[in-house]
């Protein structure tokens, strides 16, 4: 099973790049402590094309991290399940 992080947004509040990059921050710990051999062996992170998603400041965390960000899911289709696609 895979670690999971729940962030919860304020009421009127946007999702800065700021704001992303230290939940991504917080969710590299997460993975850290309950599944480490999830950062050798890669993350990759399907987004939007938000803002916060692709801003510099982003892009250059995701690169120190070594983690992939992927814009659709079908430019990585082994990824893709039947599971997938059910209701």
């Amino acid at each position: 099973m895979c670690p999971h992080l729940i962030v919860y947004l304020e009421r009127d509040h946007t999702v800065t790049a700021d704001r992303y990059c230290d939940t991504l921050a917080r969710l590299r710990e997460v993975i850290r402590l309950k599944r480490p051999g999830i950062l050798n062996d890669g993350v990759i992170l399907l987004n939007d094309n938000a803002r916060s998603h692709t801003a510099s400041k982003t892009r250059e965390l995701l690169q120190m991290f070594q983690w992939e960000s992927h814009l659709h899911t079908y430019q990585i289709r082994h990824l893709v399940t039947i599971s997938f696609f059910r209701n």
